[in-house]
């Protein structure tokens, strides 16, 4: 039963399925589900898996299908792979300057990243 004071009076009313509330003694968010009130998980903000308008899969557990896309080194190494669209369109890294503030710091690691045609035709040599 929730109690609210209102214009002078209590009223009293029954927890409807899905209402939220929050415990001040607890610190805590809680919605009334199934009879009972429980708690609210906080989202986490680490996953097994994302897709970005794409679905990932066990291998490809980050899957973007976007324009444009913008990684940043955070440890040894990063493996790229870029799947073209079409056999005409381009599939091909940018090299972007390390930050917008430091533009002499050009990097781009060609060795390290690999192509597959899906097309079935040949490749060009990466230069």
């Amino acid at each position: 039963m929730i109690a609210t004071w209102q214009d002078g009076a209590w009223s009293f009313l029954d927890p409807r399925e899905g209402w939220r509330a929050w415990f001040a003694s607890a610190g805590v968010l809680k919605v009334f589900s199934s009879g009972s009130w429980r708690d609210i998980q906080s989202p986490s903000a680490e996953f097994d898996t994302l897709g970005v308008n794409a679905t990932p899969d066990a291998i490809n557990r980050l899957v973007v299908s976007s324009g444009a896309s913008l990684f940043n080194h955070a440890g040894h190494g990063h493996q790229i792979k870029v799947n073209k669209a079409t056999s005409i369109r381009a599939a091909s890294p940018s090299a972007l300057p390390h930050s917008p503030a430091a533009t002499s710091s050009w990097y781009l690691r060609t060795a390290s990243i690999s192509f597959a045609s899906t097309s079935g035709l040949p490749l060009p040599p990466v230069t």
